[in-house]
This record gives structure tokens, C-alpha cells and sequence, in this order.
């Protein structure tokens, strides 16, 4: 009942704004009541709206973001570094955007390691001593808890830099000595935060295990690690660092994602194939089907959109080839993956010689909208397919961004204000004046539909499209 009242309320605000015909993709996450919604909303458009370009199912587009989290989030688990009754689904959809300053600041939903004494050496009996990652973590919470111990690791930490540096003066070597830090703490449904938690910890990894060897301070003892444990970790890091790459590329809003969404599917696929070979996991069983369970996961929605919908095809035809602008692994990996296009040798219709020439052209670094804008001429219908196509956004990342303002306006607490106020307070929000990001979002989505690369392009040309709150036509 609650999936068809969502469709009756979509179904009502499309209609409302007069664009149930030009209806082209839904782009949510992957909860399952989501499919019954689309059903509902299928249903709803067929009798509207007849005519409407809506494709049932295949209009429906799986925010891949929250398919790379739970695909993380099945390796964490499996590897012992969250605990197994963790709610994989807790998906926050600016955790690509999580700095390692914002991850600083990161508390503890609880302070108890501030009650335990400093000579205590009994190990906290819900933390699995096998795990490296949550060895790390209790280490984390316990320097956290008062400012004393915070200023025990920073003199610990300080020591050993002034210590490596009259080392390195001794054997003329060069040495810069690292600032100190805080450790960070995670939280355990945000894998960004443990991706910045592992990255201090190997940073500071000398201090931690000086601290887990202190006479005094015994109750970092039984958390101590080994040179089997630094390993893991520092392979952990190096996986979520590449899974981050990944999330980070399609959550972006200034270029299309859908057109790149298989790819990333099949890097990321190619890459969790590595890992089965490594080393540690096939020493370790619960590594293994930690890493098999993310795969799983990979290809169970790999699997679901390609069925699903033609779009992921449909843009990913449309797309040129990408700059890569950084050396990381991902991004190295994500090039290596782009398919060099074939060329046709059989006698074009019209059309055909079009999509003939289009396959002939070499492959470039220039984003794909600005391409096809200086090249509409050459293939008019194929441009056309880009417009519509390479603006569906591969995640829901930003459209979560933007609803997230809303609680600037209707907090948790109770409110007293009527509907035709909340919509007036609503548009003053989303002005240019008051905070700028949705309106912003909604200008680039135009430009993207016009084919436009940036907002400053296409303005001079805004009349020729519609835009309506928020939700963009042509």
C-alpha cells in the first residue's frame, strides 16, 4: 500500500507538471519496495498518459553507489572487520564525499572505554581478536575517550619521529619528520571512515604498537598486532581505497555517469576476481568468502540492470572515451577497460551510415555532451540519443544531496507551518541566494539535456527547454 501511495503522489506531481509523456527514467536505490513503485507508477503512466516515452522496468535505474557500499560492505563483513549484525543497508549518500578532516571528528556513540582503568589488561570481550580492523578500532576508541591518553599517543608518536630522525642524521640520510595526528575512528556503515581510520593507523603504526607495549598503560595490551595483522590492514586499505575511486567517480554531478556505470561494474568485477588469487585470501577462509560475497553482490545487480533496462547500453554507446586525470589504480583500470570500437565494412542505409562513421571517429578525451554538441550536425540522431541518455545519472547521489536540504526547513522536531508556506520557504531555500545547491543542481541537469557541458553554455539558450521544479524536459 505505502509503494502504490508513493506512485499515486508521483504520478500526481508529474502530471501536475504537465511532463507524464516525456517521463524517461527513475533513478533510486536498490530497497525492494522500490520495484513496487516502479510497477505502481508503470500502471499509473499507461492510463495518463499513453503516449509517454516511460519504459516500465526498463526506465528504472539502480543508484549504483549503494550497490558499490553494499558489495563493500558484504567484503567487510566477511572479513571480520564490522560485526555480523551490521545493517549493510545503512547507506549515507555523501559518504564519497567524506574528507579525512570530517572523519577527525568522528565520536563514539558511546564513551565506556573512558571507564576503564588504565591498568586493566582484560580484552573487551565483544571485540574479535582475530580481526586486525576491529584490534584498531578499540585501540582508536580507547586513546579517543579522555585527553589524557590522546596526549600519551602524541608524546608516544612524537618520541619515535625525534628518535627517526637522529637515526636517519646518523646514516646521513635524509628524513622529514610526519606531523602528528589523531587517530580516527569509523563508523562502521560508513567504509569511507574505516578507509581513513586503516590509512592513520598505518601511518602511525610505530606508536600503536609502542602503545600496545607500555608498562604502564596495560589496557591497550590485548589489542597488540601482529606483523600478520599490519599486513591484512594494509591490504584492506589498499581494497577500500579502490572501491572508494570507484564510488567517488559515479557520484559525480558535473559529467554524465550512466554512460560509464558498466564499466565501473566490470572493473570493479575484475578487480574482486583478483583478490580470490591473492595471497591472504586463499590462506584465509573467511577472507575468501568475504571477497566471493562481494562479488556475488557485484554480479547479482550487474545482472538485474543489464536485464532490467537497455539504457545502461544505450548511453554507454554514446559515450567517448573519458581523460583519465589521476594515477590511481581505479583510474588506470577503468581506461585499461574502455572497448576500442570496431568498424563496419557493410553498405549503410542512412541511419546505418551514420552510427558507421560515428564508430569510425577515433576515440578522444573530451567530455562526452561537449562531443556531441560540436558534432550534432554529423549525427544528428545519435545526438539526440545522447541528450536524452548520457543526462540519466548512473547514482542517486546528487537528487540525495539536494532532498537532504530539507531538513534545513522541517527538522525532526514538530512543526506548525502550513503546506503554501513550506513551499514558499521550499523555493527560498533552493535559491541561488539562500544556499544555491539545488538550484545549481537543476541548471546543470539542463545543460546536460541541451547538450552543454557547463550552466554558463547553455544559458543564453534556457528558453528552449522547460524547468520545472527541478525536474528537467525538453
Amino acid at each position: 500500500m505505502m509503494e502504490k501511495n508513493m506512485a499515486d503522489a508521483v504520478s500526481t506531481t508529474i502530471t501536475e507538471l504537465g511532463i507524464s509523456d516525456k517521463i524517461l527514467a527513475l533513478v533510486s536505490d536498490n530497497a525492494s519496495n522500490n520495484g513496487t513503485l516502479i510497477h505502481h507508477l508503470s500502471a499509473n503512466l499507461q492510463k495518463s498518459a499513453p503516449n509517454s516515452r516511460w519504459n516500465g522496468s526498463g526506465g528504472h535505474i539502480r543508484c549504483l553507489a549503494h550497490i558499490i557500499h553494499l558489495a563493500v560492505m558484504s567484503l567487510l563483513r566477511g572479513i571480520k572487520a564490522v560485526p555480523a549484525s551490521t545493517n549493510m543497508r545503512d547507506f549515507k549518500h555523501d559518504d564519497h564525499a567524506l574528507t579525512v578532516e570530517e572523519a577527525e571528528l568522528i565520536v563514539a556513540d558511546s564513551n565506556l572505554e573512558a571507564l576503564e582503568a588504565d591498568d586493566q589488561e582484560l580484552a573487551d570481550p565483544s571485540i574479535d581478536l582475530q580481526s586486525g580492523i576491529e584490534k584498531i578500532r578499540k585501540i582508536s576508541r580507547i586513546v579517543r575517550s579522555s585527553p589524557q591518553r590522546m596526549e600519551l599517543f602524541k608524546t608516544i608518536a612524537e618520541r619515535i619521529e625525534e628518535d627517526n630522525e637522529r637515526h636517519a642524521k646518523s646514516q646521513n640520510i635524509a628524513y622529514k619528520k610526519k606531523s602528528i595526528k589523531h587517530l580516527i575512528l569509523d563508523v562502521i556503515t560508513r567504509w569511507g571512515s574505516t578507509f581513513y581510520m586503516l590509512e592513520r593507523a598505518l601511518e602511525f603504526s610505530e606508536a600503536i604498537d609502542a602503545l600496545t607495549n607500555h608498562s604502564k598503560f596495560k589496557i591497550f595490551r590485548p589489542y597488540a598486532l601482529s606483523s600478520n595483522d599490519w599486513a591484512a590492514i594494509q591490504i584492506a586499505c589498499k581494497w577500500l581505497k579502490f572501491f572508494r575511486a570507484a564510488l567517488t567517480r559515479i557520484s559525480g554531478e558535473k559529467y554524465p555517469t550512466l554512460s560509464f556505470s558498466l564499466h565501473i561494474y566490470f572493473v570493479l568485477i575484475a578487480y574482486v576476481f583478483e583478490l580470490e588469487k591473492e595471497p591472504l585470501a586463499q590462506q584465509n577462509p573467511a577472507v575468501l568468502n568475504g571477497i566471493r560475497s562481494c562479488k556475488s553482490k557485484l554480479q547479482e545487480f550487474l545482472d538485474k540492470s543489464t536485464r532490467d533496462s537497455e539504457y545502461y547500453y544505450y548511453a554507454m554507446a554514446t559515450q567517448t572515451q573519458p581523460g583519465v586525470h589521476t594515477a590511481d589504480e581505479f583510474e588506470y583500470a577503468m581506461k585499461a577497460s574502455m572497448p576500442q570500437w570496431l568498424h563496419q565494412t557493410q553498405e549503410p542505409t542512412s541511419l546505418a551510415r551514420e552510427i558507421h562513421e560515428y564508430l569510425a571517429e577515433p576515440t578522444t578525451t573530451t567530455e562526452p555532451l561537449e562531443w556531441w554538441s560540436k558534432h550534432q550536425s554529423r549525427f544528428p540522431r545519435l545526438a539526440a540519443m545522447a541528450r536524452d541518455y548520457l543526462c540519466i545519472p548512473g547514482s542517486s547521489v546528487a537528487v540525495e544531496r539536494v532532498l537532504s536540504t530539507g531538513r534545513d526547513l522541517i527538522s525532526l522536531r514538530r512543526a506548525s507551518l502550513k503546506g503554501i508556506n513550506i513551499a514558499a520557504s521550499s523555493n527560498e531555500l533552493g535559491s541561488p541566494e539562500c544556499c544555491g545547491r539545488a538550484s545549481a543542481s537543476v541548471e546543470h541537469a539542463v545543460a546536460l539535456r541541451m547538450g552543454y557541458s557547463t550552466v554558463n553554455a547553455a544559458k543564453p539558450h534556457w528558453g528552449s527547454v522547460v524547468l520545472e521544479g527541478g525536474i528537467v524536459t525538453a
